[in-house]
């Protein structure tokens, strides 16, 4: 994990790469904290509410490095969004980190099972988010690598 986040740190810093990550909560505080956080990465973001905004974000401007999405969400929730950005071929190979507050492990795995790269439980610590992200990103999946 330490190699991994001088790697992500190295590309920023050497190579100005800014990272464009989509968060899809339908908090507005915990998009808001996540935005938060991600700036001092030195990513820009995007949001979404749900699902439906994501999916529609995403077939507009599809070339995003990562996608941290809520679990259960109205109008379409965190797993039918997973499923439905794994079987397109323009956002498939976008790596997503799945998050909620809900800890059914379950869902967790049909979300691992169904492509996502990881989970992260709500509430986090700041350290905790940045790890999982960075941890993520160094694995080099993303559209826009």
């Amino acid at each position: 994990l330490f190699w991994d986040t001088i790697v992500v740190k190295y590309c920023i810093f050497f190579w100005g790469v800014r990272l464009r990550i989509l968060v899809v909560d339908d908090s507005d505080e915990m998009r808001l904290i996540q935005k938060s956080i991600l700036v001092e990465l030195n990513a820009c973001t995007d949001e979404a509410r749900h699902g439906q905004e994501a999916l529609t974000l995403l077939e507009k401007d599809p070339p995003f490095d990562l996608i941290i999405l809520d679990i259960d969400m109205p109008e379409m929730g965190g797993v039918e969004t997973l499923i439905r950005i794994k079987e397109n071929e323009a956002t498939k190979s976008i790596p997503v980190l799945m998050c909620s507050t809900a800890c059914n492990k379950e869902i967790v795995f049909e979300t691992i099972r169904r492509g996502a790269k990881g989970y992260i439980r709500k509430p986090f610590t700041t350290d905790s988010f940045v790890r999982r992200v960075e941890s993520v990103l160094a694995e080099g999946e993303g559209a826009g690598s």
